[in-house]
């Protein structure tokens, strides 16, 4: 569950699930072991990830695959909820940095830049080599609702973080389409 707005560092996490639950205890741990043995620690909180060799499971990926095979992209509903995706480079890129500064930190790992499915869906319809129809579809009723507009506050990774910049969507998917448009899994 999520307060109104941006999601920020400061928030007091409320896991409703055994996934939650099991992050935030993790995280718990690391603080436990890593502080009682002065090491330093970068907790970052990852939203999706995308990029080359993520076989296709992130949502990015799932839509580049099907755009592909099958020259369409599903969008459910109107396609109205809101993600912040981010490059694969720009994770390995913040691990390098925290691991050379030695940065004891929390942070959310975004963009800052969050679009809606729909517009993601549009963005690798621009972006794909042929011709590709988004097709909308409506959720399944017995589907578990939940809300899956994430938006980031990304204020304190900007500041721990000065030097590295993040990859902006159509950047992003242009590298991954790149990557991924040579493979057999195409053809």
């Amino acid at each position: 569950r999520k307060e109104k707005g941006k999601l920020n560092e400061s928030m007091l996490p409320v896991p409703d699930d055994y996934y939650s639950i099991s992050k935030i205890t993790s995280e718990y741990l690391l603080k436990t072991v890593c502080g009682a043995k002065s090491i330093p620690l970068t907790i970052m909180r990852l939203p999706g990830i995308y990029g080359f060799n993520d076989r296709f499971v992130s949502a990015i990926g799932q839509m580049v695959k099907c755009a592909f095979k099958d020259n369409e992209i599903v969008v459910f509903d109107k396609g109205d909820d809101i993600r912040d995706y981010v490059y694969v480079d720009d994770v390995f890129k913040l691990v390098n940095f925290a691991i050379a500064k030695k940065k004891e930190v929390l942070i959310n790992v975004g963009t800052g830049k969050s679009f809606t499915i729909r517009e993601i869906a549009e963005c690798i319809k621009n972006v794909i080599p042929h011709s590709i129809e988004i097709i909308y579809r409506e959720k399944n009723k017995d589907a578990e609702e939940r809300d899956k507009s994430l938006e980031f506050d990304c204020t304190v990774r900007e500041r721990s973080f000065p030097d590295v910049q993040m990859t902006d969507l159509e950047t992003g998917v242009e590298s991954y389409i790149k990557h991924v448009s040579t493979i057999d899994a195409f053809k």
